[in-house]
């Protein structure tokens, strides 16, 4: 008697757009040129002004796409649209100035999780280009890479080059969090780290492009703001207590050490202050070894003038791959 056929799962990418035609192309020929056949593209646009639907109607890819029209802002609410849409077994999302690292990334993915039936969500290493698709750098992770780390780790979880088990969303806590404008992603993958199981491959599976025009880069302190109160939330959750016993003060002032590069960035010498001392009363050798916080402070001596124009001269070199480089240290 035949075996039955092996009938490969569907994979469903969404991509969320507005006035998104710079990039836009880009990322449906990544979605185009994949090798595995069996793809739903949902784009969610949110109400483009520019070219960017003339763009996405004309594109000629042989995978399943789909325009949707979703006039909320909300990045969380058009994801969220998009995994209650979706046929596929497994999910995630692809934005409109991102890539996959090449034609062969989802089957690789799809392989990974059919593979292994626990895991929840898998991502890869995931490279970094400028505005002129020219390499910059690459965000690298460990084996183990979790709950600890997202609240330590300055460099956080890729966003492009990932998939979702989408079978699990319900148990790990739904999708989105709408209430939540810059650090939506980081929330997600902190409940898939405490209630789920998200497994790392040793292999390029992104591209994120680095621009002035994305939301983080252009509302640094509002990002930053957000991603303390959101970290802070969940390391006072019992589940998260439980996970880094005796380890909990070193992690917060880690936090604060991160807040203070934030106000750096964003040029609010004051703040700078205000986190350095919150870091140093939790965990003083920590900040003592750390090198960043202590440039960040120095800096802010120069007063609210002085700490503008060091913070905006840095913010020119940070897309540089030499400053990528350095910013890409282990130093928190």
């Amino acid at each position: 008697m035949n075996k039955k056929a092996y009938i490969q799962p569907v994979v469903t990418i969404i991509t969320m757009t507005r006035n998104a035609e710079k990039y836009i192309q880009q990322t449906l020929d990544s979605v185009k040129n994949q090798d595995y056949r069996y793809i739903e593209h949902l784009i969610i646009d949110g109400g483009s002004s520019d070219r960017t639907l003339e763009i996405v109607r004309g594109h000629g890819g042989r995978h399943g796409l789909q325009i949707l029209s979703e006039l909320s802002n909300s990045t969380s609410a058009a994801l969220n649209m998009g995994f209650s849409m979706a046929s596929g077994k497994y999910v995630w999302a692809l934005n409109s100035d991102d890539s996959f690292a090449d034609s062969t990334t989802v089957s690789r993915l799809v392989s990974y999780l059919e593979s292994h039936p626990l895991c929840d969500f898998v991502f890869g290493n995931m490279f970094m280009i400028d505005e002129k698709d020219r390499r910059i750098g690459c965000r690298s992770f460990h084996y183990n890479y979790g709950f600890e780390d997202l609240l330590c780790d300055r460099r956080h979880l890729p966003f492009a080059g990932c998939l979702l088990r989408r079978s699990s969303l319900e148990r790990t806590g739904g999708g989105f969090d709408t209430m939540l404008s810059y650090c939506n992603d980081l929330d997600f993958f902190f409940r898939i780290s405490l209630y789920g199981r998200m497994e790392y491959i040793s292999e390029e599976t992104g591209v994120f492009r680095l621009h002035s025009q994305s939301v983080t880069s252009s509302n640094i302190r509002e990002t930053g703001g957000e991603t303390l109160a959101v970290c802070l939330k969940y390391l006072e959750l019992p589940e998260a207590k439980m996970r880094v016993h005796g380890r909990e003060k070193r992690i917060r002032a880690r936090i604060y050490m991160h807040a203070s590069g934030v106000s750096f960035h964003s040029g609010y010498p004051s703040e700078v202050k205000k986190n350095f001392l919150e870091a140093a009363k939790l965990d003083s050798f920590s900040l003592l070894i750390s090198v960043k916080p202590w440039l960040y402070l120095i800096s802010s001596l120069f007063g609210f003038r002085g700490m503008r124009a060091i913070s905006s001269a840095t913010r020119r070199l940070i897309h540089k791959r030499f400053w990528y480089s350095l910013n890409n240290l282990s130093t928190p």
